[in-house]
């Protein structure tokens, strides 16, 4: 059993996905190639408006049968709002 951790072992901002009873590891963290902002995996603004990549990051969510019921998005030790963006896409 592995255990994720944040940063992980490259020292990348790391995520978790439950569906059903596997787990999966997401890698959160913009790569040096990101120059763009629609190409950023996660976005902050202002220190707590958090917006998620939905090509790269929620397209998941879109290739899972049955879709789930519940989300639940961790934002972190502080308190961060979810973008409207991101609370659309579900």
């Amino acid at each position: 059993m592995k255990v994720i951790e944040t940063p992980n072992e490259n020292n990348e901002i790391a995520g978790a996905i439950l569906l059903g009873e596997e787990v999966f590891e997401v890698t959160l963290s913009n790569s040096p190639e990101d120059n763009y902002a629609h190409d950023q995996t996660l976005k902050i603004t202002n220190g707590f408006h958090v917006e998620f990549n939905e090509q790269r990051i929620l397209s998941i969510f879109a290739a899972v049968h049955p879709k789930p019921d519940i989300v639940v998005v961790g934002l972190g030790k502080k308190f961060r709002v979810l973008s409207e963006s991101n609370k659309k896409f579900f």
